[in-house]
């Protein structure tokens, strides 16, 4: 095991670490990681953080402001240095570090293998599981036109298993040639699997030795005289030929990956275009964090390596310029990868072609964001011009209460930055000191609970679900906590009988605001996200409770029965203090199973 040596921030003493090549990870007080950087040189590379007037980009001026001690582990090769970072970086996820951001879910085609006839199907979440994976797709209609493809290519199944199990006849797409019918065993489970096989060549570009082997296949059955097996392959071979030359847009059969770079004002964007038998197969878009301030080339190694930890090595990497340790990287690949792969700059030909298209790309996704981004901000100077607020509503939370029957109460707040939903700053409420239905002691606890003393990060606008019931109790908290006057505080309170929305300040007075002002569609949506955000969680609180709850210590109630008594009555609270003739009207439950639940709740009354 290397041995890590400990430095303090503030006393670095330079003259004990070496010229080794190695990984350094600098650390705040409380211990956790900020930064994970690998060097040739350790000791060159520390002194340009120390020395007097080091030249920082913003990015290292706020790490260096956080960080409170660094440790330094040395290794034997640049090599092993790469490796190690790589490792450390997966562990820790500093903050600082660059990585792509997961905010967006791109759809994946999916083979399911846990049945007895695999299925094709579409996802967004790539589980550990037997399941084959192929993409991501950045369009949906890509994967919609793939699996369309595909049925009609091999006639793979895409229904479920539960569906497949009762069929009592094969459905429509068996008629219509887009389904083999495994469902009543219309093909043999060898030759569907050979199908499954084909598809999987097909998914992985593997178009030219799919189309190779099905024409062996084809004189064979012609010199067999299966005349009718021959037209078939015939067929399967011109339409696979057809999409082929729809998407050859380079004269090779290597494996290519072209990285496109993009940088905006504010968002840093790689497009990685893969190229299969000369063919685009896929085009996928991430959106770094930590990278603004970084060269190119820091990019594209942080990224080379984040990547190719979990995604297949082409043969060949095209990217605009070659990162300081292209060869470090290549020596990683052969070596660990058992792969030998060329990392070029493609200055010339077709290959420039590739990465002037790539980089279009990257900047083409850089505008896409910073032109929303403009629309996005647009919402916030209209709210300030149509609303008399105190500061610019550039950081906006909305509290929303999510109860059934006073079960599972769950508060909601979600915020919003600049015009748009900022997923960090989104919280959850589990309501802890209110029993049964009561919205306003609700709201009082959870708006306690966000502004408790000592919560230096406030909202330019509170927003609050409700009346002015609600409201006054938000107003309540926040003058305790002597908090009023630091921000604005409204409620959004639904409109009577076709009636516009309400917006209402702490005074009580209805704001006057177009019904259809793009001020208050921009306050509605955030609402409404509050109340999408609150509800999701809190059925998913009802299900887990639906698993396990009191009314399962009562004699002959199950599952069915549990779930049917719980909507009647939307929770155990009503249910408890019903009356033996309003339990019995829940379907499926007898008088005397009515009055077994009822004598339940209130043998120690």
């Amino acid at each position: 095991m290397r041995q890590a040596h400990y430095f303090f921030v503030n006393n670095p003493d330079l003259g004990k670490i070496s010229h080794s090549p190695g990984v350094y990870l600098f650390k705040n007080s409380e211990g956790e990681a900020l930064y994970v950087g690998k060097a040739k040189d350790l000791k060159k590379r520390l002194y340009s953080y120390f020395k007097p007037n080091p030249d920082f980009s913003p990015k290292n001026t706020l790490m260096m402001s956080r960080a409170n001690t660094f440790e330094v582990i040395v290794t034997v090769t640049e090599k092993e240095a790469l490796i190690l970072e790589n490792t450390l970086i997966k562990e820790h996820r500093p903050k600082f570090n660059i990585a792509w951001r997961d905010d967006k879910a791109y759809p994946y085609i999916k083979i399911d293998n846990e049945g007895e006839y695999p299925r094709l199907l579409t996802t967004r979440k790539r589980l550990k599981d037997n399941a084959l994976y192929f993409g991501p797709y950045t369009s949906s209609l890509s994967v919609r036109e793939n699996l369309k493809s595909l049925c009609h290519l091999f006639g793979l199944r895409t229904c479920s298993d539960h569906y497949m199990i009762n069929r009592d006849r094969p459905c429509l797409k068996y008629q219509i040639n887009r389904c083999s019918a495994p469902c009543k065993k219309k093909v043999s489970m060898d030759e569907y699997m050979d199908k499954i096989r084909q598809a999987k060549l097909f998914l992985d570009g593997k178009t030219g030795n799919l189309i190779s082997e099905l024409r062996e296949r084809m004189e064979k059955a012609s010199e067999d005289l299966f005349f009718e097996k021959a037209a078939e392959i015939r067929d399967r071979i011109s339409a696979l030929e057809n999409l082929s030359k729809q998407n050859v847009i380079i004269d090779s059969y290597d494996d290519i990956d072209v990285i496109g770079i993009g940088k905006g004002s504010k968002e840093v964007i790689v497009v990685l275009m893969r190229i299969r038998e000369g063919a685009l197969r896929g085009k996928e878009v991430y959106n770094l964090d930590m990278a603004l301030d970084e060269e190119t080339g820091v990019i594209i190694s942080a990224f080379i390596r984040q990547y190719y930890l979990n995604n297949p090595l082409p043969q060949e990497i095209l990217a605009p310029e070659l990162p300081d340790d292209h060869d470090i990287l290549a020596e990683w690949f052969k070596e660990d990868f058992s792969k030998s792969v060329k990392l070029r700059t493609g200055t010339r030909d077709v290959r420039k072609r590739l990465l002037m298209m790539a980089n279009e790309n990257a900047n083409e996704a850089v505008q896409a964001i910073e032109e929303k981004d403009q629309k996005d901000f647009q919402k916030v100077e209209l709210l300030y011009s149509a609303i008399p607020l105190k500061n610019k509503p550039i950081r906006i939370e909305a509290v929303d209460i999510s109860n059934t029957g006073g079960e599972l109460s769950v508060g909601s707040l979600v915020c919003y930055v600049e015009g748009k939903p900022y997923k960090k700053g989104y919280r959850h409420y589990a309501i802890k000191g209110v029993e049964g239905i009561n919205d306003f002691a609700m709201i009082r606890e959870v708006v306690a609970r966000r502004f408790k003393k000592g919560s230096n990060e406030h909202p330019d606008l509170l927003l609050i679900d409700g009346g002015i019931g609600q409201l006054n109790q938000a107003v309540d908290v926040l003058r305790e906590l002597d908090l009023l006057d630091k921000f604005d505080v409204l409620s959004i309170a639904k409109g009577k009988k076709g009636e516009p929305d309400r917006i209402i300040e702490p005074s009580g007075k209805n704001l006057d605001i177009s019904h259809n002002s793009r001020a208050l569609l921009f306050l509605m949506e955030i609402r409404d996200e509050a109340h999408r955000f609150g509800i999701t969680h809190h059925r998913s609180k009802r299900g887990k409770f639906l698993v396990t709850s009191v009314i399962d210590n009562i004699q002959d109630i199950g599952p069915k029965r549990k779930r049917a008594l719980l909507t009647h009555f939307g929770g155990v609270t009503r249910l408890q203090n019903a009356p033996v003739e309003e339990i019995s009207k829940v379907s499926g439950i007898s008088g005397n199973l009515a009055k077994t639940i009822y004598d339940f709740f209130h043998k120690n009354a």
